[in-house]
């Protein structure tokens, strides 16, 4: 008996002591890209922010100089305020209007009209950015363009929106709604339709109204996926598709931020 036991502790060493190097296989070119291209890049650019450094001449060791011209650049400035601003309206009002659709489409059901609608708003999402900046820059210039004869009808020239420091920044915090809108409002729908159907119709029994509903039970219920769905919002709103929608706008409507 001692010697079995012995046996087994022998071999659950053994089992312990040998490497299973299976699983990290898998994991290996994943990590090479990554390693390569973000990790070096990562390291590469923090070591050449201290330093002063072009293609021709090799790098030279200049201290926190070039960090001083940084914070006390007044675009910086200007950029960070501009990107509080867009933030701050875009996220707010991308939840609520993502929430509010969420719940109109899972209330029709698999109505023609729901299934319309889901698509129509989730075709932004699958553009890319290039593209959205090509479409909007053709119906904010083009004459011939819905949007340019009805904001023409009232005296607004569309052209100009972008082009002028007072509208792009609302023009671009609409158009980045647009293009963000349908990727959570297809988050609240699958959340909505896992929300349980037992308080709703305990709900129909003392007599809640619709709006009731909605206030006391789905906005409570949906509390996890709105932090997630304002997490993700401004994230994109702070990092990525706030610089990268400035970039595109900028390159096909020459909009002056």
């Amino acid at each position: 008996m001692e010697n079995l036991v012995r046996e087994f502790e022998e071999n659950s060493k053994r089992k312990k002591t040998k490497l299973n190097i299976k699983p990290y296989m898998y994991i290996l070119p994943l990590g090479i890209i990554l390693v390569a291209f973000y990790v070096i890049p990562i390291i590469m650019s923090i070591y050449f922010s201290f330093t002063k450094y072009n293609i021709i001449s090799p790098a030279t060791f200049i201290g926190l100089e070039n960090y001083k011209k940084l914070f006390t650049d007044e675009t910086l400035k200007v950029s960070i305020i501009n990107t509080i601003k867009f933030t701050v309206v875009v996220v707010p009002c991308q939840t609520i209007l993502s929430l509010i659709l969420a719940v109109w489409i899972t209330g029709k059901g698999n109505s023609k009209i729901a299934s319309f609608a889901k698509g129509a708003i989730f075709i932004p999402v699958l553009s890319s950015m290039v593209l959205i900046g090509m479409v909007w820059r053709a119906l904010l210039n083009g004459e011939g363009s819905i949007i340019y004869q009805v904001l023409g009808a009232f005296g607004i020239e569309s052209s100009k929106l972008l082009g002028d420091s007072k509208t792009a920044l609302p023009t671009l915090m609409f158009i980045s709604m647009w293009k963000n809108i349908g990727y959570f409002m297809v988050i609240y729908i699958s959340a909505i339709m896992n929300l349980p159907k037992h308080c709703y119709e305990v709900a129909k029994v003392d007599g809640a109204t619709k709006l009731q509903e909605f206030i006391k039970i789905t906005v409570p219920l949906l509390k996890p996926t709105t932090i997630m769905v304002v997490f993700l919002g401004s994230i994109w709103s702070l990092y990525c598709d706030r610089w990268r929608s400035r970039y595109i706008y900028y390159e096909y409507s020459y909009a002056c931020i």
